[in-house]
């Protein structure tokens, strides 16, 4: 059947500036998001019940909508309380992803399904459980970006590292072209000062840049001219911010991709522990020195929930979820919530919180972090 001319110009406009559910593009791995957890679990096995769980994502690449700051994949809403619900319908428990230190660096892992060229931003903002509405509003975001510091691309990887942009610090520039074979970014990210409790929310962006430019693209690759002609789009107009935060596309509004993740920061001052990797063999049953409970200040926003199966809980050894228990997995002390029958020993007393470095670290460590293992 031939549509009418009416219906057939209705069409193109509506595929112009409706926001694609079709094409995934890309989500934030590390800290895993909401959306990446929710597909993640199908495969680990780590969430098998209905509460507390949340539905199987099967588009975790497809967030490129968005009714709040969390983004929507064609069928589920990764909104706080509103949205964010597990299988029965309620609202979904707090599962921190990542234990952080107030300024301190974040290791950030994204994948792009599709590469358009472009950037990542992350945005954070402190949650309270008095008000169910706070962070539910990019306006609460606005002010407090992370702020790239390095592209931690392995010297043999398969692109340059992507350098800072001055004047937009809280860009991390993709490297690898659009439509390229790189696929997987890993960089380091600065958390912004001010921001610190047990919930904290992060907004990961994924702006395009194959549709327009984004204002600024033009003076930072004609300062590093040794950078591959195809990491932007030549010809396109340049984009014109502040984009929709719905996700609305335009001739200069870029495709966008939303995500959030959950994370602890702990305030400035805290030290943190370097996590060690999930344990493939048997842990070892070594104790640490016996010694006082920290007397560090608390997590401002209060203490965050039970930790979840192989989350790190060397400073909490009673606070692991039912049916697990803190476990030492190595030498230094350092525990992990496993299964109550892993190991028959009780947990060993917490170890001192490790007092701050009386030197300043070297450049290597300044911009090479440790940060928490993927949960």
């Amino acid at each position: 059947m031939l549509l009418p001319k009416a219906s057939l110009l209705a069409l193109t406009i509506l595929s112009f500036h409706a926001p694609s559910l079709v094409d995934g593009h890309g989500y934030l791995e590390t800290p895993r998001s909401r959306n990446w957890y929710a597909h993640d679990v199908l495969s680990t096995g780590e969430c098998p019940g209905s509460a507390g769980c949340p539905p199987g994502e099967y588009c975790q690449h497809c967030l490129n909508t968005n009714a709040g700051v969390c983004g929507k994949s064609p069928s589920n809403n990764y909104e706080t309380r509103t949205d964010w619900l597990d299988k029965n319908g309620d609202p979904m428990p707090w599962r921190s992803q990542g234990t952080y230190v107030e300024g301190g660096l974040v290791t950030v892992d994204s994948y792009l399904d599709t590469h358009h060229n472009g950037h990542m931003e992350l945005r954070a903002c402190v949650m309270d459980d008095a008000d169910p509405a706070v962070c539910s509003t990019p306006a609460e975001f606005e002010g407090h970006e992370l702020v790239f510091v390095e592209d931690l691309v392995d010297v043999a990887g398969d692109h340059p590292p992507m350098p800072p942009d001055p004047a937009h610090p809280e860009r991390g520039m993709y490297a690898g072209g659009q439509g390229g074979p790189t696929k997987g970014f890993s960089m380091a990210f600065r958390l912004p000062p001010g921001i610190a409790g047990g919930r904290v929310l992060l907004q990961w962006k994924y702006i395009t840049a194959n549709s327009c430019s984004p204002p600024g693209y033009a003076d930072y690759f004609s300062a590093h001219p040794d950078l591959p002609d195809s990491y932007w789009t030549h010809g396109v107009e340049e984009c014109t911010p502040p984009y929709p935060s719905d996700g609305t596309r335009g001739t200069t509004w870029p495709e966008q991709f939303f995500n959030c993740a959950e994370v602890t920061v702990l305030p400035s001052g805290t030290s943190s522990p370097t996590v060690s990797p999930k344990p493939t063999d048997s842990p070892t049953t070594a104790r640490p020195t016996v010694s006082t409970p920290p007397t560090n200040a608390p997590i401002a926003g209060g203490p965050p929930p039970c930790v979840a199966e192989w989350q790190d809980c060397t400073y909490d050894w009673q606070g692991c979820c039912d049916g697990y228990r803190c476990t030492q997995v190595d030498a230094a002390g350092y525990g992990r919530c496993l299964t109550e029958d892993t190991c028959d020993d009780a947990p060993p007393t917490p170890p001192t919180w490790p007092s701050p470095p009386t030197t300043k670290p070297t450049t290597k460590q300044e911009t090479k972090p440790t940060t928490d293992q993927k949960q």
